[in-house]
């Protein structure tokens, strides 16, 4: 904004002079601005660590554990390793890995290392990609937590003042400390480099060195497939891709009115595409220095809900507490953390700089859960529950962050391989984190848990799919052909359809399977993935006889096909993005979206064939 002298009129255009007008709050939001970036720019960590990495010889400090582990380990592939053999190679490298990340977290207690390394800005190493910096940067997350000490010593951290208030600084922050912190994101980045050459040596890739590193190398059309799959993930995966980037989106700050508003969550992802605090940060009109580390999506988690709420005693079973509270507690959280930035813009910046809000235990963490609840019981209500009095919604809410608090059972659980489980409640001691850049990977990790085709919950689960693929096509302008219906031929021959769609010319004949992805198969094991190639095979065979069964007849008993419809081609639809393992025609609709694909894909090819 352009200075004004005082007795200028005043640029909101009311027609008085600027010193009766704007000045007082112009210099009021000068001085907000300030502590603001002052804030950013003098927080104690960040500013050492900066210092630390611009001296000579730091990075060469910061690499040098993964520099001897990756010169041994290509030492052992030698002129290369295929299949089996490749696959126990990795596997014995990402373990040597890990122990050199356990050797360096054991130093410190977890909420040190979380202070420490989520000061990291999420610049890429190498030549990682930001879905990539995403992986490693859970990898870090889940280090800091599985391999950290439970608590700190109480020395760990000094109070210390500022124009926003008390905060905490590592009471040990020389150039060992900060060197440590450098090396454990470069650890988990070596980890999660060896993460992906194994899952490419599973689907047929060869072990081979070059350039001073190791590589997982595949042939062309095994090459193009995987970078197929790459693509699709990030365009299309859903419970385990990255969460959009979209942080100018207005999020819903009220409880969701029917067939208006979404129920959606306020979740945080790295700042890969390092935008701007204009569009970063909620608080529009707040001034800081540089892109933040962390940026703010909403989360819309209506199908959640009702995919969970179709599995409700396993989500219990899981988790200890119903989908409704689990569900009204995480909306909860999400506005507690809407209305603290409303109330103080520093909160903003600071969980947009670490991704977590941290809260004194007892006293403060009392004061959390009260607000909490204050927003948690409308919403138990607003999704079926009965009315709650206060003490009600306090008790539930006790009983939901329980849930989703880290135990000593789940820390023990943690694979640095699978990047899971994650939690959002992080006990440091003295004080407790609420980790809002964990929110995507909790859901995924609950999906994980519950998502396996079995018994009356999967049968209850594929028709809850079959809905959801259904409703998602009403919502974008196409209303079935068919669904969950059976469909004879003149003669009674039968055949059951899950949903039927028209686009242009063509009617998808759509077999719907809601079925998790083992583990093993994200790992990269060759056996499972072959097994799961074998049933996603079966499954489609399922769609592509229908698809001849309604083609041979094309008027039946109980269906017609309109003639301007000329193809009739099969879909098998999954939740997740599939690998594709050949470039076969019979697999694929078009050659960027095969038969076998997840429900965004669908839409985009029913939206394709118009």
């Amino acid at each position: 904004m352009t200075t004004l002298g005082r007795n200028e009129p005043c640029h909101c255009g009311g027609g008085k002079k600027y010193k009766r007008c704007h000045f007082d709050a112009d210099r009021a939001q000068a001085r907000i601005d300030a502590a603001l970036a002052g804030g950013m720019l003098h927080d104690l960590s960040t500013m050492r660590m900066a210092v630390a990495a611009a001296k000579p010889g730091f990075s060469a400090s910061v690499i040098a554990v993964a520099d001897e582990l990756n010169e041994t380990f290509r030492e052992e592939i030698g002129d290369g390793l295929e299949g089996e053999d490749a696959a126990n190679a990795l596997i014995g490298y990402m373990e040597r890995v890990e122990a050199a990340m356990a050797d360096i977290a054991s130093k410190h207690s977890r909420g040190y290392w979380m202070h420490m390394t989520r000061r990291l800005p999420p610049t890429p190493l190498g030549s990682a990609s930001d879905w990539t910096v995403r992986l490693y940067k859970r990898v870090l997350t889940l280090a800091a937590i599985k391999h950290g000490q439970p608590t700190g010593n109480g020395e760990e951290f000094e109070r210390d003042t500022s124009p926003l208030g008390d905060y905490q600084v590592p009471a040990k922050l020389d150039h060992a400390e900060i060197v440590d912190a450098f090396a454990l994101q470069y650890l988990a980045f070596e980890l999660t480099t060896a993460n992906q050459a194994y899952r490419r040596v599973g689907k047929g890739a060869k072990l081979a060195v070059a350039d001073d590193d190791f590589h997982a190398v595949a042939g062309r059309e095994l090459e193009e497939l995987i970078q197929n799959l790459d693509r699709r993930v990030r365009e299309y995966g859903s419970l385990t891709g990255i969460y959009g980037a979209a942080a100018d989106r207005d999020f819903p700050t009220e409880l969701p009115r029917e067939g208006e508003a979404p129920l959606a969550v306020l979740a945080v992802v790295p700042n890969t595409e390092r935008l701007p605090p204009g569009k970063a940060l909620i608080s529009k009109d707040v001034k800081v220095p540089g892109p933040t580390n962390f940026i703010g999506v909403p989360m819309v988690i209506d199908g959640y809900y009702e995919a969970l709420s179709s599995l409700a005693d396993d989500v219990e079973k899981s988790t200890g507490v119903a989908p409704r509270l689990l569900i009204s507690v995480l909306w909860a959280l999400a506005m507690y953390l809407v209305e603290s930035i409303k109330a103080n813009p520093a909160t903003e910046v600071q969980v947009m700089k670490t991704g977590y809000l941290m809260s004194v235990r007892d006293d403060g963490w009392e004061k959390l859960i009260r607000e909490v609840a204050y927003f948690a019981g409308p919403m138990i209500e607003h999704l079926g529950g009965a009315r709650r009095d206060q003490d009600e919604a306090l008790d539930l809410t006790r009983l939901g962050l329980d849930a989703l608090t880290w135990t000593e059972d789940a820390i023990d659980s943690i694979s640095l391989v699978d990047r899971l489980p994650f939690r959002l409640v992080i006990d440091a001691g003295d004080r407790l984190m609420v980790d809002y850049a964990a929110l995507p990977e909790m859901f995924a990790d609950l999906f994980r848990q519950i998502g396996f085709l079995s018994g009356d919950s999967g049968n209850i689960k594929g028709a809850n799919f079959e809905a959801a693929v259904a409703s998602r096509a009403r919502a974008a302008g196409y209303e079935p052909w068919k669904e969950s219906t059976e469909i004879h031929h003149q003669d009674g021959a039968k055949r059951e359809i899950d949903v039927g769609l028209i686009a242009g010319d063509t009617l998808y004949v759509v077999e719907c399977k809601a079925y998790a992805q083992n583990p093993k198969i994200d790992l990269g094991d060759w056996a499972a993935r072959l097994n799961r190639q074998g049933q996603l095979v079966k499954y489609f065979k399922q769609a592509k006889t229908l698809a001849e069964f309604i083609d041979a007849e094309r008027t039946g008993h109980d269906y017609h096909v309109a003639p301007e419809v000329s193809r009739i081609e099969p879909i098998l639809c999954t939740p997740g993005v599939e690998f594709i393992w050949s470039r076969d025609p019979d697999l694929w609709v078009t050659d960027e979206i095969p038969r076998i694909c997840a429900v965004d894909e669908l839409m985009a090819l029913l939206e394709a064939s118009e």
